[in-house]
């Protein structure tokens, strides 16, 4: 399921973005394997001991080696990924239909991330599809809720912006 820029842009935003973040359900993946299947098809680990740091930090470093488009694959293992992952729609992007985290979700992530991109990303979300998402749902985790991640990234934002001041 892509949860970065690429799906951003899906869901609507109008951004550039230079890599590919996707997450997979990672309860019973090998990740020796998966490497090994990923390889098959020209996506390569763009660090040194790729598998010792997935295991670490849960999100394999990758590159498209045809392309030389960086690949952020997060191994997911939270409730709220579990649901995310299920209610994620197959969206038409190019030629291929590919699973797209929902806009609800999609902030949530980026609430998480916090970085100036993914605030502004979650403000563009929230005026696009606002009126279509269930501010009463909160995250399976109990951490965090899209109704809690609007004023989140508006805080976020106030203290980068007076960080760079």
């Amino acid at each position: 399921m892509l949860i970065g820029g690429v799906a951003v842009t899906a869901r609507g935003v109008r951004r550039l973005t230079d890599d590919v973040d996707a997450t997979l359900w990672a309860e019973g993946v090998d990740v020796k394997q998966l490497l090994v299947r990923l390889a098959a098809r020209g996506i390569l680990p763009r660090i040194g001991d790729a598998l010792a740091f997935a295991r670490r930090n849960q999100v394999l470093l990758l590159r498209h080696e045809a392309s030389g488009v960086d690949v952020d694959l997060s191994l997911a293992w939270l409730p709220f990924e579990s649901a995310a992952l299920d209610r994620a729609d197959s969206l038409k992007l190019g030629r291929r239909y590919v699973r797209v985290a929902k806009p609800g979700d999609l902030i949530v992530y980026k609430a998480i991330a916090a970085r100036e991109r993914d605030l502004s990303d979650i403000e563009r979300l929230l005026e696009l599809h606002g009126s279509t998402i269930d501010f009463s749902t909160p995250a399976e985790d109990h951490t965090l809720s899209i109704r809690r991640a609007a004023p989140l990234a508006r805080s976020a934002r106030t203290a980068w912006a007076a960080s760079v001041a």
